[in-house]
């Protein structure tokens, strides 16, 4: 009778006792099932189709086996890239599971694919130049404005089983996958303060996906989202500010993913004008990188239509500088009431979107970017990746993230 009585109580008690929120130490999307499915379409739209229906409002979008003609799709196998690329110097990130305080090491191309499938590394790189050729942008991004804001194109290269941080990015990208599989967790930009992106600087996460403290992270206990699978040949569209964890899976991982700063103006000028207008795929190499251009564009953003004065102008900047104040408080306040009147052309006092737009693309970081001329000449030496790099096999002192920082750039973080 004790022995019932004692079952009896371990019954009624021991579930109150243990009972954790949906998800708790589990992996993250454990805590309810997906909302469903974004768009998935194997049609790829116009420049001003894709700019109507997804770009502009943010909507994601799945094209299916739009990369399968693209050159590097088919030519791209380790042989093939050993041969003709192999001298290529590449970063290579230690461990597949991201952890931004593990460090980053510069490969030979050809060193990396004799290693990847026995060691737990990753190749996140800028895709070389002379792999651009074989790399094309969908006909959905080849004009209307979308080839003037080109921020970076980057290659993710894996023997699979790598798992990214939660986080989102500033900038709009498609990714192209060409071998493997992929499987995003994708949550709406709508609830980004839900998804406790704790590292501002960095737009991520500390949570561990593997492992979600839901005590710590309350808001992920009830956040919803979509899960999106990618299959050889599919680009994927993820909008800007939507938040998003990846995972890789397969004996050889291989994509690229294209950035460009957000816009909200169509040129339908520049379609006309192109030559590329009736092509579906166009070669990366036609094309210049602007990083400097999300700076332009994050600025209109933030100012929205109306012009404004300088009081206003000084507010818009502390905005812009969300995450960045001491690196602002170290420009002179006298500096960015200079800016506004430089920048206030026709010197009616007042800056407009169309006196933004007039400002020359290499006058864009010292204008609008309120960083230090130090700072400027480091950016303007590592445009584009151009500057020559050391080949050797070197230890770096930070670990590869994908990007730099939030108003400017799209932090380096698995797509």
């Amino acid at each position: 009778m004790r022995a019932l009585l004692i079952l009896n109580f371990i019954w009624i008690f021991s579930p109150l006792e243990s009972k954790h929120p949906p998800g708790h130490l589990e992996p993250l999307g454990s805590h309810q099932p997906p909302l469903g499915s974004i768009e998935i379409t194997d049609f790829v739209p116009s420049s001003q189709d894709f700019f109507e229906q997804y770009a502009l409002p943010g909507e994601p979008v799945l094209f299916k086996g739009a990369a399968k003609k693209m050159p590097a799709f088919s030519k791209w196998t380790d042989e093939y890239l050993s041969e003709n690329f192999g001298q290529e110097a590449i970063d290579v990130e230690e461990g597949k599971k991201e952890n931004r305080s593990l460090a980053t090491f510069n490969f030979k191309l050809k060193d990396f694919i004799m290693r990847y499938k026995n060691e737990d590394i990753y190749m996140v790189e800028s895709l070389p130049v002379k792999m651009r050729e074989e790399y094309a942008l969908l006909k959905s991004i080849g004009c209307g404005g979308f080839t003037n804001m080109l921020q970076d194109a980057v290659v993710w290269f894996s023997s699979g089983g790598t798992k990214s941080v939660l986080h989102y990015d500033a900038v709009d990208n498609i990714n192209c996958l060409f071998d493997g599989t992929k499987e995003l967790l994708m949550i709406n930009k709508s609830h980004l303060l839900q998804a406790h992106i704790d590292k501002v600087n960095g737009a991520f996460s500390s949570v561990d996906v593997d492992k979600v403290d839901m005590y710590k992270f309350p808001g992920l206990q009830t956040i919803p989202y979509y899960k999106v699978l990618m299959e050889p040949g599919d680009c994927l569209f993820i909008p800007a500010r939507w938040v998003h964890q990846v995972r890789s899976y397969g004996q050889r991982n291989l994509a690229v993913n294209i950035w460009w700063a957000h816009f909200v103006k169509f040129n339908q000028s520049d379609c006309e004008s192109s030559p590329y207008k009736d092509k579906d795929l166009i070669p990366l190499s036609q094309f210049d990188f602007h990083p400097q251009e999300a700076i332009r564009q994050g600025t209109l953003q933030t100012m929205g239509e109306k012009p404004v004065n300088l009081e206003q102008w000084l507010e818009l900047i502390q905005a812009e500088a969300s995450g960045r104040e001491e690196e602002l408080s170290l420009i002179p306040r006298d500096v960015l009431e200079q800016n506004f009147h430089e920048i206030d052309s026709n010197k009616d006092g007042f800056v407009s979107s169309e006196e933004i737009y007039d400002v020359k693309y290499d006058e864009l970081e010292r204008l609008l970017g309120y960083v230090e001329e130090d700072e400027e000449q480091d950016e303007e030496d590592n445009v584009d990746g151009t500057e020559e790099q050391d080949t050797q096999p070197e230890e770096t002192s930070e670990h590869s993230t994908e990007g730099k920082t939030d108003n400017t750039d799209h932090n380096h973080m698995e797509l």
